[in-house]
């Protein structure tokens, strides 16, 4: 696809490398505001987080004035027949924390952007029925263009929240400061549970941040990780990826604790600007009881706190309670997911999504009405 949409000129790419010069430019503030939106996170995604018969997309979109935002998809075809219904999502799953349209905030006018890519979406050859957006900040610009943008060029909106991202501002450096402020059962649990681990153990904790030891890096990793709780990786390639790209453009770092030589703890945090992500943790279950894995984060803390680039430190995905303890304050991301009406599999896949949200509004004015 090439189309001129409002003076948008809208080009369709399935080579990553195609767009790789609007990632690279750093001029008038272009970069990634965050890792997950870096030309690095994107071709790791790319290489090992496809599910079958998925293709990505890569919507260039340019103004001719030089200000180009790309929008990083990937196209799902599912069914067959007449009912064969296809989904444009943006290259997200449950590995990203953050998502927006790279360059859109730099464009005169983000909303109508999105509206022209919208309309020419809708003359596509591969028209899609939906489009969905996953791990969207609402208070960018980036959402509020996508929300308005969609609507404008006539697709049906539903927003929603999709999970928590746990974080701390950094003021005060002084990791006394901040292990204090932390509540009295988790300090003195990792306070007691390490002088008692130390008393009668060999205790050692590395962090390894040099690109030349990727494949140590991996491989400690994934010897904790395969004998932790967790259960299996879906996309067993993409960590080995990650832990590679990011210790090859320095963003990335993994901890990992041993004890009398053994790892057991182990933890990948995400550097990036100003903010550290923890994105990643695992601990053997039979050091459980010595709580490796908040003796590490502690540790790890306390590095983070020390670096004077990082002003923010956060939690990655989801809303596990532990997570809370480790850092207060907590904002939400969310999902778009718009459907083309316009279509008979748009409407249907519509219907299905706000009959019920519609009948439930219809019970309840009844119900008031009624009182």
């Amino acid at each position: 696809m090439r189309q001129s949409l409002g003076g948008v000129l809208v080009i369709v790419h399935h080579d990553i490398s195609e767009v790789a010069s609007c990632f690279l430019d750093r001029s008038q503030n272009r970069e990634p505001i965050d890792y997950h939106g870096t030309l690095s996170w994107y071709q790791n995604f790319v290489t090992t987080c496809l599910d079958p018969g998925d293709e990505p997309i890569f919507f260039d979109l340019s103004d001719g004035a030089g200000r180009r935002t790309v929008l990083t998809m990937r196209l799902r075809r599912d069914g067959s027949g007449p009912m064969r219904s296809r989904t444009l999502a943006s290259l997200t799953n449950y590995y990203s924390c953050w998502f927006a349209p790279h360059g859109l905030d730099m464009m005169p006018n983000p909303a109508g952007t999105i509206e022209d890519w919208g309309r020419a979406l809708r003359r596509w050859r591969e028209r899609p029925h939906r489009v969905r957006f996953d791990a969207l900040d609402s208070s960018s610009a980036g959402f509020s263009a996508l929300a308005i943008g969609l609507r404008r060029a006539g697709y049906w909106l539903d927003c929603y929240p999709q999970f928590g991202n746990w974080y701390l501002s950094v003021g005060d450096r002084e990791f006394g400061s901040y292990w204090a402020s932390r509540v009295p059962t988790l300090r003195h649990t990792v306070e007691r549970k390490e002088r008692a681990l130390r008393l009668q153990h060999k205790v050692s904790i590395d962090v390894i941040a040099a690109p030349e030891a990727a494949g140590l890096a991996i491989a400690l990793y994934q010897q904790v990780y395969a004998a932790s709780w967790k259960r299996p990786e879906p996309y067993p390639r993409f960590i080995p990826g990650l832990i590679e790209h990011g210790l090859s453009d320095r963003s990335l770092a993994v901890g990992v604790l041993k004890v009398d030589g053994t790892p057991v703890a182990t933890q990948i945090w995400i550097f990036f600007k100003d903010r550290a992500t923890i994105f990643k943790l695992a601990h053997l279950e039979d050091f459980s009881r010595w709580s490796v894995g908040s003796i590490l984060t502690r540790h790890l803390m306390e590095r983070a706190l020390s670096d004077p680039r990082v002003r923010e430190i956060d939690f990655g995905r989801g809303d596990d309670p532990y997570k809370q303890l480790w850092l207060p304050y907590r904002r939400q991301r969310w999902g778009i997911i718009a459907y083309d009406p316009g279509t008979v599999t748009g409407l249907g896949h519509a219907m299905r999504n706000f009959g019920p949200k519609v009948l439930r509004w219809a019970v309840r004015r009844g119900t008031a009405k009624q009182g």
